[in-house]
């Protein structure tokens, strides 16, 4: 305090107030860039959360996918079949050809439905265990295969609607196979007991996959 300079009791109040103001800005703005902060950090929080139930909506429902005939993916652009039931669905032409109608995988985990020996199999292998369900002979001509592997490990092959044979593996495709899916052959490593890439030597008209949660 200096004695020398004149302290007018208005001045200083109109100081403290001003003081105050300045005070209660700066509280103001930091209430307003805290609350702007949280605003946006819920909003980002709302999409993650967003994304997340839109991901688990989509491994939730039944997805089904076409191929041609040739048609060859990798592993990362096969359908994603780990941990769900599928259902194969094939319009062929035999004419008394052999070879793989569709697979996925290779020796550690996937499925196939080929022809071998004028017979129709379906094989799948879980954890290297191979399981083989036997269709029987086909009769040369214009068929509709269908075959399906449930979560809990049912087999079933059937022909034009009727039911050939079924069988039991110890339990659903556990991963989605590194290698890829093929349509008329098996080349990469061998999903069933035969050897690659054993082409098929008939006619594949359609193929298609269904996967179910």
């Amino acid at each position: 305090f200096n004695p020398e300079v004149n302290h007018h009791p208005v001045d200083m109040k109109k100081n403290f107030v001003i003081a105050a103001l300045i005070v209660w800005n700066l509280v103001v703005m930091g209430l307003f860039v805290l609350v702007v902060i949280r605003s946006r950090s819920s909003s980002n929080d709302r999409s993650r959360i967003a994304a997340a139930v839109a991901a688990n909506t989509e491994n939730d429902a039944m997805q089904e996918f076409t191929f041609s005939a040739g048609e060859n993916l990798s592993g990362d652009a096969a359908p994603q079949v780990g941990g769900r039931g599928l259902a194969i669905a094939a319009v062929i032409d035999t004419q008394t050809k052999d070879g793989v109608i569709i697979s996925q995988g290779g020796d550690w985990h996937g499925y196939t439905l080929y022809v071998q020996g004028g017979e129709l199999f379906f094989a799948v292998r879980r954890d290297q265990t191979l399981t083989i369900v036997p269709g029987g002979q086909i009769a040369e001509g214009r068929r509709t295969i269908t075959a399906t592997w449930t979560k809990a490990g049912n087999l079933d092959l059937a022909m034009d609607g009727r039911s050939l044979a079924t069988g039991k593996a110890e339990g659903g495709i556990k991963i989605t196979p590194l290698g890829g899916l093929e349509i008329g052959s098996d080349s990469g490593g061998a999903v069933g007991p035969y050897k690659v890439p054993s082409r098929f030597g008939g006619i594949i008209h359609t193929a298609s996959l269904r996967t179910t949660p």
